[in-house]
């Protein structure tokens, strides 16, 4: 269990992570390679805390911990790449989906916090998070939940990169979450009777941005309708070219990184700093972050804040009581 949500907020709702249906041979392997891993790690940890077995465990893994300490420290891109393609020989990844709608405990008795979202609550939070924004009208084939989270190694500030308002947590979850009440069909329904009209054709989709590599992943595309394909293929092209670019932009900004690069050069570049065990400044996170600007984004259309201001979207018109105003200030006055 944790806590998704800014520090100076309670958690109100809990929602579980399972496995998509059809999933059982996969979860078999995947619970089979847990297993294993585990039964791995407590051996490893057993032999280096016993005098003799921290003698023999020298002898025997001594070679592979050099080759690991080489791979690590000079071809760092090439190593992460074989670690990579090694864990996936071992653990199978599962497929899952996150409900939400409310449920009980197997046992009948209502749960320390609510699990899941009554219709009602699902129609009040998606409203809430759009008229918040000022999203009310225009919408387009997607809406994208877009979480964020960092990646980097060895590194004792790690979730100092991630949300500093959720306390280090990534977002990915909510934004799932979010998205799924909002592809609800009774959601669809309550808020066109509040007057908010989202077309049928339009999907909300769940993202992760990941701020030290800028790559983008999507969730559940499983669910995104046939008719979504190209514009699924579109915005993943578009959203690649975007994250090259500010690849090079970040390079710019940080101490002692190539300038003068290509673009692929540069996402090549901020990559080997995620996976650089010596590197405790793999990006420079919200450390430069100087201002926020909350408005309708035509205020700050064309400039050049150099990556230093907070951009929320809010549109004052449809906030006469400062309702939103105050919720959009919390998380940010925080961090």
């Amino acid at each position: 269990r944790a806590a998704l949500c800014p520090v100076i907020v309670a958690p109100g709702f809990e929602v579980d992570e399972v496995p998509r249906a059809g999933e059982d041979e996969p979860l078999k392997a995947y619970a089979a390679g847990s297993r294993w891993n585990q039964l791995g790690d407590h051996l490893f940890h057993d032999l280096k805390s016993n005098p003799v077995g921290s003698l023999m465990l020298i002898d025997m893994l001594g070679l592979f911990f050099s080759a690991r300490l080489i791979g690590k420290t000079f071809v760092r891109a090439q190593y992460e790449s074989i670690k990579t393609r090694a864990q996936g020989w071992f653990s199978r990844r599962v497929a899952t989906q996150t409900p939400v709608d409310r449920t009980e405990d197997a046992d009948g008795e209502p749960a320390r916090l609510p699990k899941g979202f009554t219709p009602a609550e699902q129609a009040t939070i998606v409203e809430k998070g759009l008229r918040a924004i000022g999203l009310t009208r225009n919408f387009g084939r997607f809406i994208v939940l877009c979480g964020h989270g960092s990646t980097s190694d060895n590194n004792p500030y790690f979730a100092a990169y991630n949300c500093g308002a959720c306390g280090g947590g990534h977002g990915d979850p909510n934004a799932r979450v979010f998205a799924a009440m909002g592809n609800q069909p009774h959601v669809r329904r309550t808020l066109q009777e509040n007057g908010l009209n989202i077309p049928d054709d339009t999907w909300f989709l769940a993202a992760k941005h990941n701020t030290a590599t800028d790559q983008v992943t999507f969730y559940d595309v499983q669910d995104i309708p046939t008719s979504h394909a190209d514009d699924l293929v579109r915005l993943t092209e578009d959203l690649e070219e975007a994250g090259r670019h500010q690849a090079l932009e970040r390079c710019h900004r940080i101490p002692r990184a190539p300038t003068d690069i290509s673009l692929q050069a540069a996402v090549d570049h901020m990559f080997s700093r995620t996976v650089d065990w010596v590197n405790v400044r793999p990006e420079w996170g919200l450390s430069s972050n100087a201002a926020f600007i909350l408005g309708r984004r035509m205020l700050t259309k064309g400039l050049d804040l150099g990556g230093r201001v907070f951009l929320h979207s809010y549109n004052p018109d449809t906030d006469t009581e400062g309702a939103f105003l105050e919720a959009l200030m919390n998380a940010p006055l925080v961090v």
